[in-house]
């Protein structure tokens, strides 16, 4: 046996989240974002950017709120209550 060191850390996680995010829509809409917006098109990007680092760190602190396998439907529940 190997004695590799298999774990999934913070750059695991980091990349998983950059490239399900990513995906290959952004290849699709590229063209038409460019043709609409011209030389100021990466300024969605920043923007899109941002937008997804905060949704990240909101859906981070609420992992650490609570835990539990329910994902964003927990964290409705807890907001919400049960009748949700």
């Amino acid at each position: 046996m190997s004695s590799d060191k298999k774990a999934f850390g913070l750059w695991s996680a980091v990349m998983l989240g950059i490239g399900s995010m990513v995906g290959a829509g952004i290849f699709i809409v590229i063209g038409e974002a460019g043709s609409i917006a011209g030389n100021i098109v990466w300024i969605s990007f920043i923007f899109g950017g941002i937008a997804a680092l905060l949704s990240g760190y909101s859906l981070a602190k609420l992992a650490l709120r609570y835990p539990s396998r329910g994902g964003i439907v927990e964290y409705l529940v807890q907001g919400f209550g049960e009748g949700i």
